[in-house]
């Protein structure tokens, strides 16, 4: 069980995304399985993505991000920023997943993003 932030349950309930907060442990194991990470606690201050800590294959530090599913461009603005930014002044994107989105599991069908970045303590190493 993923203890999920209240702020982000709410905010999959709001926009009717009951059924991704559904699926987010089977979500989050199929994009450990896929990526090669391994994700640890989850941190309980997010709120508009369920952000774990995360280690990739390599051992690096990161962090797992999975954006609740809505109908606007946020994730794919996240996502263009993030890649344009190049770890320039942001986290480093190591893998992000829009077209394929982990996410296609969910029964509701929505689309989301999932994304794994450098964590802000590996950013200053």
């Amino acid at each position: 069980m993923i203890a999920v932030p209240k702020a982000v349950q709410a905010k999959a309930e709001l926009v009717g995304a009951s059924d991704w907060l559904d699926g987010l442990a089977d979500l989050v194991h199929d994009v450990e399985r896929s990526w090669s990470i391994t994700t640890g606690k989850v941190y309980q201050d997010a709120s508009e993505a369920l952000v774990l800590e995360a280690t990739t294959e390599s051992g690096r530090s990161a962090v797992l991000k999975l954006i609740v599913p809505r109908g606007d461009d946020a994730a794919r603005n996240e996502i263009a920023v993030l890649v344009h930014a190049d770890g320039n002044g942001c986290a480093a994107l190591l893998q992000h997943d829009l077209e394929r989105g982990p996410c296609s599991s969910n029964v509701s069908g929505r689309r989301c993003t999932s994304s794994v970045c450098r964590s802000p303590s590996a950013m200053r190493s």
